[in-house]
């Protein structure tokens, strides 16, 4: 399981970047152990933010804000990992049009 986690949740989070490039612009993976990298300062903030309103826990880097902490661990399910993946896409796509529209206000 740990392989098959660590390949499905890589794949689906390079497909999730692949769609906000200016925004998720990196992914470090160790195993089912992940950094996700945002192009802001407070970034990773933002989007652990809006993965705890939708049900995922995720923390951002103390040492860089920018990178969040994503450890979905080795026992999900296919189908659960599948869901775990939508509601990352759900709350990176919230957390890039809020950074958008902080960036405007500006």
């Amino acid at each position: 399981m740990v392989h098959y986690i660590a390949d499905r949740i890589g794949r689906g989070l390079r497909d999730i970047m692949a769609t906000y490039p200016d925004w998720f612009t990196g992914i470090r993976q160790n195993g089912v152990i992940f950094g996700l990298e945002f192009n802001d300062p407070q970034g990773a903030k933002l989007v652990m933010k809006h993965l705890y309103e939708n049900g995922v826990w995720a923390i951002f880097s103390t040492l860089d804000p920018q990178v969040l902490q994503f450890k979905p661990g080795i026992l999900l399910k296919p189908e659960v990992a599948d869901e775990l993946l939508d509601r990352t896409e759900v709350a990176i796509g919230r957390a890039a049009r809020e950074a958008a529209a902080n960036r405007g206000r500006r």
